[in-house]
């Protein structure tokens, strides 16, 4: 949508009021869902038990853009002005295996960990190629999440893991409109 489309629609004003460099708007709405930490034992998804630990909440916002469709900026809008994430963090890839942070948690250790875990849990339980869950060696405490919006012309995304830490996953959603 123009600037003066969302000035007006947005803010009840003639001009945009945020970003001069932006050349168009693009409104979205995304949902985000994350999953609650829980003392159940084993796999939450294996035992169909995922949704109970599952929430997330609804975001709007404006993503400004320049000539080339590049996100330059954005504000939320609505109830998401005063209601919203500070930050999301999506790496892009793992790190090297050699990594090791300055208080010395390597990488290499923790997939380790994860990968003896995974092994020495129930075995006779497992049904499928993982015996604990949705832990595996090859995804080491991440799970993929994306958000993407689209203008007339172009796609741009935003494509990653979320960072666990502590086992919780969490994924978005996200759909566009322009006016």
């Amino acid at each position: 949508m123009s600037l003066a489309e969302a000035a007006q629609t947005f803010y009840g004003l003639e001009e945009y009021p945020w970003n001069a460099a932006a050349k168009s708007i693009v409104y979205m709405k995304s949902r985000l869902s994350w999953i609650f930490e829980t003392y159940t034992d084993g796999g939450l998804v294996s035992s169909g038990q995922v949704d109970k630990f599952t929430t997330g909440a609804y975001y709007t916002y404006l993503l400004e853009m320049d000539d080339s469709g590049t996100i330059i900026g954005g504000e939320w809008v609505y109830d998401s002005d005063s209601d919203h994430p500070d930050f999301i963090w999506f790496p892009k890839a793992k790190p090297a295996a050699d990594s090791v942070t300055s208080i010395g948690l390597s990488y290499a250790d923790v997939s380790m960990l994860l990968a003896k875990s995974v092994a020495c849990s129930d075995s006779s339980a497992a049904t499928g190629s993982e015996s604990a869950g949705s832990a595996s060696p090859s995804a080491p405490a991440s799970t993929a999440a994306s958000t993407s919006g689209s203008t007339a012309d172009s796609s741009p995304s935003v494509t990653g893991s979320a960072s666990t830490g502590s086992g919780a996953a969490t994924s978005t959603s996200a759909s566009n409109s322009q006016a």
